[in-house]
């Protein structure tokens, strides 16, 4: 019984100490890959929205926007289902001005690929739409 509870007792530390926060990190990534890829697949704007603005807001804030572009661009393509093809920064002549990206879901066989549609506010980026 003393055996027991003293590896009971060298264990809990040991247990904590092995838990990690970048654990949590990558499974939130895995989730917002996931539903980002199916949703544009279904070209369910609302989640599209959803992933899109949980990818921006997880980024801190930077003095320019083409570097929260820049940003953007780098989480994507780190979802083993997507790639940015190509990309222009302000580039649709709106008030404000809007960047978009185009990004190819590879998934189930299928492949597409859509328009995402980016708008400033308070010098950020916001989700503003998908299209072909």
């Amino acid at each position: 019984m003393k055996k027991t509870l003293y590896l009971l007792l060298i264990s809990l530390p040991i247990l904590f100490i092995g838990c990690d926060s970048d654990d949590d990190a990558s499974l939130d990534k895995i989730v917002i890959c996931s539903k980002l890829a199916d949703g544009l697949m279904a070209n369910e704007t609302e989640n599209v929205k959803v992933e899109i603005n949980n990818l921006l807001n997880s980024q801190g804030e930077f003095n320019r926007l083409e570097k929260s572009l820049e940003k953007l661009i780098e989480q994507i393509n780190s979802c083993p289902t997507l790639q940015v093809q190509d990309y222009c920064f302000g580039c649709i002549e709106t008030n404000p001005v809007q960047s978009e990206i185009w990004v190819t879901v590879t998934l189930n066989n299928q492949t597409i690929t859509k328009a995402i549609d980016l708008s400033q506010s308070d010098n950020k980026f916001i989700f503003l739409r998908i299209h072909d």
